[in-house]
């Protein structure tokens, strides 16, 4: 049943997004490969882990349009089809295989996610219940 219930909210929530503002930001960037180790660019998901509560899932395909940009500035966005969009970061910078975002007020501290690159693919791992990562490709 439990396992139902999250099947059904999760399927409520991609079928009511509403197209992103930023599909038009990052239309005709041309794809390439990010400097050798940098987070810096603009990221588009292309799959997600799905756990099946077991410990053990699958790799879905994103059959939806999710961003997350890293300014060379220090700047941050997604789109609000990230797992950390509700968070408010706007700020971020990177320790070893560690990405620290911070949210827009000066009072907030870092909150440390993994991620890992290889070529122009990024795997993050946002904080989940269970195992979750997200595959990212470099635009």
């Amino acid at each position: 049943m439990k396992s139902i219930i999250t099947f059904l909210a999760i399927a409520l929530t991609v079928i009511a997004c509403e197209k992103s503002p930023m599909d038009s930001q990052v239309a005709g960037v041309n794809e390439q490969s990010p400097k050798e180790g940098s987070i810096v660019g603009t990221w588009k998901l292309t799959e997600y882990y799905q756990d099946i509560s077991t410990g053990t899932g699958q790799w879905v395909p994103a059959n939806f349009n999710e961003y997350m940009i890293f300014g060379e500035d220090g700047s941050f966005s997604t789109t609000p089809t990230s797992p950390i969009y509700s968070r408010g970061y706007t700020r971020w910078t990177t320790k070893p295989n560690l990405v620290a975002f911070a949210p827009g007020t000066e009072k907030g501290g870092y909150d440390y996610y993994q991620y890992a690159i290889s070529g122009n693919q990024l795997i993050f791992y946002p904080r989940c219940r269970e195992m979750c990562m997200c595959k990212y490709v470099h635009l």
